[in-house]
């Protein structure tokens, strides 16, 4: 049995990876790595709070005669910019050119499908936050952000 969570977020992904609008940053599925030799970095499946470990939340209401399987899930993001330099505006322009482009991936089609595989009732970018600070190793931005997403199987 397919799970529209991880379909979905498997089809983003590898969308993220060919977008022309995101050449040069690093496409990353799951949560952040110590490394930091990218400069641009984009985590799908991060962990807001890297305490907690959260990586997405999700819904599901269960079929009732008539009805469908709906699931509602959010992925949790974020958009990471190291220049080396001082300049946190331009880190901070970075980053939210990042969100947007992934805003551009998560609209379905306009038959509803992602990947073909589930109907999307509505995909949508959600509530971000903001972190910048200017560090050793130069200005760092992160801009954690939320796709909320509202999905129902493709009636066969």
């Amino acid at each position: 049995m397919s799970n529209p969570y991880l379909d979905y977020l498997a089809a983003l992904v590898a969308a993220a990876k060919v977008a022309s609008s995101l050449t040069g940053v690093s496409v990353v599925d799951g949560p952040r790595v110590s490394s930091e030799s990218e400069k641009l970095r984009l985590f799908f499946g991060a962990d807001i709070d890297p305490a907690s470990g959260l990586s997405a939340e999700g819904t599901n209401t269960p079929s009732m005669p008539g009805l469908v399987d709906e699931d509602a899930f959010t992925i949790l993001c974020v958009a990471e910019c190291w220049y080396g330099g001082t300049d946190i505006a331009a880190s901070r322009v970075q980053a939210f050119a990042i969100k947007d482009a992934v805003e551009n991936l998560v609209d379905p089609a306009p038959d509803g499908r992602y990947q073909g595989v589930y109907s999307i009732a509505f995909a949508y970018l959600g509530s971000w936050q903001l972190y910048q600070a200017q560090t050793t190793k130069g200005a760092y931005v992160g801009l954690h952000f939320r796709i909320e997403c509202q999905t129902r199987p493709v009636p066969s």
